[in-house]
């Protein structure tokens, strides 16, 4: 059986490195997407006093799980896709995403 996913994801998993220290701009793209009506993670956290605030900083790992956590196919897709395109990423969009997990939102 070949993922048909391995070669997008290895392309993003190069490619977030380079926003170490840019993760505005991953916090941003997550915004754009779900502004166009993707589900992605939630962008806003607490503070210690309990009130929402926006979330500031993301890790590789909560980027990932924002493309990871719908069961739809389908949006999956999608989001891939905006990524693709924001990127200029080569690897096609996958037909299929077996054997990977889905995040719990």
């Amino acid at each position: 059986m070949s993922f048909t996913w391995i070669p997008i994801y290895s392309e993003i998993a190069q490619k977030v490195l380079e926003f170490e220290n840019r993760q505005g701009e991953l916090l941003r793209l997550l915004e754009e997407m779900r502004s166009e009506g993707m589900k992605v993670i939630l962008l806003n956290d607490r503070d210690a006093g309990g009130k929402v605030v926006p979330l500031a900083q993301i890790d590789p790992f909560t980027f990932f799980a924002s493309f990871n956590r719908t069961s739809s196919v389908s949006g999956r897709q999608a989001i891939l896709a905006k990524i693709k395109d924001k990127w200029q990423l080569a690897a096609p969009v996958p037909e299929d995403f077996d054997g990977i997990p889905i995040t719990n939102p």
